[in-house]
């Protein structure tokens, strides 16, 4: 237990402070960003084979190289936000068993076994890797700028493998190159995170479905009638997988990318429309009786609830909380272009690199001293598109998700893309290979105001990110929160007042 004091109204706070917490992937976003680089890099291969690319045919090995880099980059990067919405849902879950834990106290009943089955979540639920993973993730940044601005561009020159240590007496590092480096650290990252993503939403699941069957039991003692949580996520089993993922490689990796991410929200929305039945019982202190989902066919006392019925209700009430508007979809487009299009930039600038490679080494720091801002700018631009694609894997991420953090990834993105787009106009020579790859800049910058026009005016759109029971905030707040401060209204509406209002622009 924490030693932070817990009321049972916390239980409430945590209900309603949940879509700043918790995270719904959309499942075809999510795997579309993984296959980005290998669409393109199959592109590349077929195009230059055929002809198309006249221009790249010189710099194949290089480009070749630095997507393969990519495809490991963006898995990176996905494994990493899959991993980080488990421990962040998790947390609010401590302070959700909590909250309970406090309101049976209150009401006088033996808690001992809820405390227990809360200890061992807690401890079952621990994220003792994550330092480690988030140290990777980071390593991953600087050591892919590196190879990208030294090792790939010194490989073409040479015209030969990148190998980091080839004077090395030692086997293993004398045929270390630049991509085995990479693949080593994207296979540790997946082994660190696979498992746990893996086995948590079931696992997590069933640990929650134990402790509300005790909540329920010890409720009944005084009075108060409470159901369990139903489970709602199926079991794996691991090995079978293991031995799939192994006989089929990528492909069934695919498949079951798809599974996991499914899985997390089949939870996420099944917990909640759990936890939204309970708010009555905590906010009127057991007075009021549990609240089935708006349009639940209860069955009179004393007979059980059909398991179908709860699932077809629990999914009746999150797609009608959870419902993403369409024009969103839109922004998923475009951002998902947008990240392609900074892939391609960084090809675009690895040709550049590669093409006049003496002028762009580094053999010290004093040399950065001697070198041009131009040829200063390129080489940080290769810094900047790998950060621009980390705010855009993030915002594509989160932006099926009702928190409002991820309005604001996304507008910060939209902002922030143009930046590079202006900078590489106005200071990178304009040479056929550094923007070969180029969207027009005055076009680019259209779309993009727009894009961030659509995010501030469209009411279905800020409803969607507004918490619940909150009225949604002016035009004015939202552009102040895009820059700083949290997402705040001075008016407080009735919950269903809103659900009406969102049924109303659905239909």
């Amino acid at each position: 237990m924490s030693k932070k004091t817990v009321e049972p109204s916390d239980f409430v706070t945590n209900v309603k402070s949940r879509y700043r917490k918790d995270i719904i992937m959309s499942v075809p976003v999510t795997l579309m960003v993984i296959l980005v680089p290998i669409i393109l890099l199959g592109y590349f291969l077929l195009a230059v084979r055929l002809g198309h690319l006249i221009r790249l045919q010189d710099f194949k090995t290089a480009w070749t190289l630095l997507l393969f880099t990519m495809m490991m980059y963006v898995m990176v990067l996905v494994l990493y936000t899959m991993y980080s919405r488990l421990r962040k849902h998790a947390k609010r879950d401590r302070e959700w068993r909590a909250a309970l834990i406090a309101f049976a106290e209150e009401k006088g009943v033996d808690t001992t076994r809820m405390v227990d089955l809360h200890k061992h979540a807690n401890v079952s639920e621990t994220f003792v890797m994550a330092f480690l993973i988030t140290f990777l993730v980071v390593f991953m940044f600087v050591w892919d700028f590196w190879a990208f601005i030294h090792y790939i561009p010194e490989s073409y020159v040479n015209d030969v493998e990148i190998y980091i240590f080839p004077d090395s007496d030692n086997p293993v590092l004398s045929n270390l190159t630049h991509t085995l480096v990479s693949l080593i650290v994207a296979l540790v990252t997946f082994v660190l995170i696979f498992l746990r993503v893996a086995t948590f939403a079931y696992g997590h699941e069933q640990r929650q479905c134990e402790f509300t069957a005790e909540f329920s039991m010890k409720m009944k003692t005084v009075g108060i009638k409470v159901p369990a949580m139903l489970g709602f996520v199926k079991h794996r089993n691991i090995i079978i997988h293991l031995l799939l993922l192994m006989f089929t490689g990528g492909i069934y990796l695919m498949w079951f990318s798809r599974s996991l991410l499914k899985s997390m929200n089949d939870h996420l929305i099944n917990q909640w429309a759990y936890e939204e039945g309970l708010i009555p019982v905590i906010e009127s202190g057991g007075t009021e009786p549990y609240k089935y989902p708006e349009g639940y066919r209860k069955f009179d006392d004393g007979n059980a609830v059909s398991r179908q019925a709860e699932r077809t209700f629990a999914k009746y009430l999150v797609r009608r909380r959870s419902k993403m508007p369409r024009i969103l979809i839109l922004a998923e487009l475009f951002l998902l272009v947008m990240c392609a299009n900074y892939i391609l930039k960084l090809v675009a600038l690895e040709c550049e690199i590669c093409n006049d490679y003496s002028k762009y080494t580094i053999t010290s720091l004093a040399s950065l001293g001697d070198m041009s801002i131009n040829t200063l700018i390129t080489l940080a631009m290769v810094g900047i598109y790998m950060l621009l694609l980390v705010m855009g894997v993030g915002a594509l991420m989160g932006i099926a998700s009702r928190k409002p953090s991820s309005w604001r990834k996304v507008t910060r993105t939209c902002i922030t893309f143009v930046i590079p787009l202006w900078i590489s106009e106005l200071f990178i020579p304009a040479t056929g290979l550094s923007n070969m790859f180029s969207f027009n800049v005055y076009l680019s910058t259209a779309i993009l105001y727009n894009m961030l026009l659509i995010m501030l005016v469209s009411y279905s759109v800020k409803r969607h990110y507004t918490p619940v029971g909150m009225a949604v905030p002016g035009l004015l707040t939202w552009v102040r929160y895009i820059f700083v401060g949290k997402l705040d209204s001075d008016d407080n509406i009735d919950e269903e007042e809103l659900l009406e209002a969102a049924d109303a622009e659905m239909e």
